[in-house]
């Protein structure tokens, strides 16, 4: 993160072990980093976050997940 002061990332990732349906191995990962924040910062950003990507792609917030409850 060296001379930024935020720096934001979307990437697909894979982790090389097993598979169920609340734990896949390919899955998208997102990150968030911010010089001078503290954890209250990073919790309100990462809410407001999560809310606009909900609203914007029009999706649910309760996600059902296969013999999960």
């Amino acid at each position: 993160m060296g001379r930024f002061e935020k720096v934001f990332e979307i990437g697909q990732d894979f982790r090389n072990e097993g598979s169920d349906p609340s734990h896949l191995q390919e899955f998208v990962q997102v990150e968030h980093y911010a010089t001078y924040w503290n954890y209250e910062d990073n919790m309100q950003f990462t809410e407001k976050m999560f809310d606009y990507f909900f609203k914007e792609l029009d999706l649910p917030k309760k996600i059902n997940v296969k013999d999960k409850n």
